[in-house]
């Protein structure tokens, strides 16, 4: 995939969440750095964050805590 497409794979989205919060960007510098447009960034960043606060909290079956990338930073664990 070239670095200038404008498809959300899941990779970009997971870069996505990272970036704004984990790293604390805006969304106009992912913008810049995804070389898409804010309004599109925004999109996305909404459609994942539904989508998550959508789930049930309880996890039994063994899965990802919700907002897993959130918990690390730096390599250590937050």
């Amino acid at each position: 995939m070239s670095p200038h497409s404008s498809e959300w794979t899941d990779q970009r989205l997971l870069q996505l969440m990272h970036l704004k919060d984990v790293e604390g960007l805006t969304f106009a510098q992912i913008a810049v750095r995804f070389s898409v447009s804010r309004s599109s960034v925004i999109g996305a960043y909404h459609r994942i964050d539904k989508a998550i606060r959508d789930e049930p909290l309880d996890r039994h079956d063994g899965s990802m805590s919700v907002r897993w990338w959130a918990e690390r930073k730096g390599g250590q664990h937050a």
